[in-house]
């Protein structure tokens, strides 16, 4: 099992902490993260292009700042296509209020602003673990 953080580099303080909660779990080697995948001397694109090959889940954290970088839009474009072919997982997590590009409106994503961290780090983690992420009417995280 891999996954592949895809985020903006200005989002890395609110990004770091799934990383390392990913990586706790399934260990360093299985998720991509660029602060600990690609090492100096490495070749940037080969490393991306080599997480995103293996991937098994692809988490998009949306972002004003990633929504606007080019590499990270060349990211999850091509997720999104793998995606299609079932060749992955795709799951968006949505870091801030912005605005959701339209390709990615039929996906449900996790919801970080108005549930919480801790609700949407559960969520990815049932999400990656095939469970279901809904808890039942004793909780308030789906009600409007």
């Amino acid at each position: 099992m891999n996954v592949f953080i895809s985020h903006n580099w200005q989002d890395k303080p609110k990004v770091e902490h799934f990383a390392q909660a990913l990586s706790n779990v399934y260990g360093m080697d299985s998720v991509f993260y660029d602060t600990w995948s690609i090492q100096p001397g490495d070749g940037i694109i080969d490393k991306m292009n080599s997480g995103l090959a293996t991937c098994d889940f692809f988490v998009f954290f949306i972002s004003k700042n990633s929504l606007t970088s080019k590499m990270v839009t060349l990211e999850w474009q091509n997720a999104l296509m793998a995606a299609a072919q079932d060749k992955m997982r795709f799951i968006p997590v949505k870091l801030e209020d912005c605005d959701v590009p339209a390709l990615l409106m039929q996906t449900l994503y996790i919801d970080l602003p108005r549930y919480g961290e801790e609700i949407a780090m559960r969520q990815l983690f049932d999400v990656i673990q095939g469970r279901n992420t809904y808890r039942g009417p004793e909780s308030d995280i789906f009600s409007t």
